[in-house]
């Protein structure tokens, strides 16, 4: 089996185990309740009124008076009922030249039954339905009930005409009264579909950077990810689509999806030619040697460039700060020796005769480009309190140096003992 099959089965199994049905369409579960047996697609039954009853609002008023000696008494709260949605939905934009289009609901039921050896269980039962074409009219749909037995699970919407598309809302509602046992009139692994010809959400309006370079870099990110289209939005709920065959700008069906997926592409940290990053390298060079190490940095990015701009006194106390976080990143679990420590134990699973010092290369030990450039950058200003970026206010108590290390909380967390050796010494000069 591949790795990417594994992956789906894996995500396949915990998708049913916290939507459901674990057991198939017409599962039999043990548990008291379904509703601690799943946590996602669920909507509840419409419930009484969260407000205070009269007993409540009695034990309220019968506070003592208050006294020196006592003080006030302390109010009692009235415990208050979680709350669980009765409805979600979805908006997607149709073509204008559509006429029409379809929408399906489906949903488990589970009710009360006795096993073989007359235990009380839950039975699923599956439910739902399609809708014959609606047809593209601007106004409220009517209500549209979908499953015959179930008269109060019902979808609602709108439909509006927009100038280059028709926008359609649908709600999926449960409007049924609660009874016992209570989750016969829950909705489990509620879904709301609709069928089309869906074009592309129209985005809402956003300002543009008045930065140059960070307005290129949305410019390019909307070219590499201009066939990454949204089709729908969700309301109390994700959604999902399918694109139609062979395109990638309409869509033939958008769906809500209590358990959704996305694949995350992979991004790799862009490298600087000759630029040094090896942490051993810059943290033993000398104060002569290590801005030519940094000088490909420095010329290739508008950060670098600023961090240059500083005066000498500055630059050096960045110098001298980088070099001992440089030092104290080696002795990290995510950097340095551990890192190749930990490296040398996974290939001595398979080779026992490799050695600590043939994983002990720079690829273990190495910062990443823009992990310099925002330490180059932030190490003036830290070291330095009249630097332009200091605040001038009275309140200016807190220096902070922050820089994303693409390592999740642990790696983010470990810049900070370099950075408070860092600022002692780097502050005295």
């Amino acid at each position: 089996m591949s790795t990417y099959a594994l992956r789906e089965e894996f995500l396949e199994l915990v998708h049913r185990d916290l939507l459901g049905p674990a057991g198939g369409e017409r599962e039999v579960i043990t548990e008291d309740n379904v509703r601690d047996r799943y946590l996602l697609g669920m909507l509840a039954p419409l419930k009484q009124s969260d407000e205070p009853t009269c007993e409540q609002l009695d034990e309220l008023a019968e506070d003592g008076d208050d006294s020196p000696e006592e003080g006030s008494p302390e109010p009692a709260t009235p415990a208050s009922r979680s709350l669980m949605p009765s409805s979600f939905g979805m908006s997607f934009s149709l073509d204008p030249a559509a006429a029409s289009f379809t929408i399906e609901a489906h949903r488990g039921q589970y009710e009360r039954d006795k096993d073989a050896e007359g235990e009380n269980v839950w039975v699923r039962h599956p439910r739902g339905g399609a809708s014959a074409p609606v047809t593209l009219r601007e106004g409220s749909l009517p209500t549209l009930v979908l499953d015959r037995n179930c008269p109060k699970v019902v979808v609602r919407g709108k439909i509006r005409k927009r100038d280059s598309h028709w926008s359609v809302t649908l709600f999926l509602c449960n409007e049924q009264e609660e009874e016992r046992p209570k989750d016969t009139t829950w909705l489990f692994q509620a879904e709301l579909k609709a069928k089309g010809d869906l074009i592309r959400q129209t985005a809402p309006a956003a300002l543009s950077s008045l930065d140059p370079a960070a307005r290129g870099e949305d410019r390019i990110n909307e070219m590499l990810y201009r066939r990454q289209l949204g089709f729908a939005m969700g309301h109390g709920v994700s959604v999902d689509w399918t694109l139609a065959e062979g395109r990638w700008d309409r869509a033939m069906e958008a769906r809500t999806s209590a358990s959704p997926r996305e694949t995350v592409r992979g991004v790799e940290p862009g490298a600087v030619k000759d630029l040094v990053i090896d942490m051993q390298v810059l943290a033993s060079a000398s104060d002569g040697d290590l801005p030519g190490l940094l000088r490909p940095l420095v010329e290739s990015c508008p950060a670098g460039r600023r961090c240059a701009g500083s005066n000498r006194r500055g630059s050096f106390a960045a110098c001298v700060g980088l070099r001992r976080a440089g030092r104290i990143s080696l002795r990290q679990p995510s950097h340095g020796l551990a890192a190749s420590a930990r490296e040398w134990i996974q290939q001595k699973r398979t080779n026992p005769l490799v050695t600590l010092d043939e994983v002990d290369v720079p690829r273990n030990r190495s910062w990443r480009a823009f992990q310099l450039a925002f330490l180059l950058l932030n190490l003036p200003g830290l070291s330095r309190v009249d630097h332009a970026d200091r605040s001038t206010s009275h309140l200016a108590i807190a220096d902070l140096l922050w820089f994303p290390t693409g390592g999740g909380n642990y790696r983010a967390c470990c810049p900070s003992s370099p950075t408070r050796s860092v600022r002692r010494p780097a502050a005295s000069f």
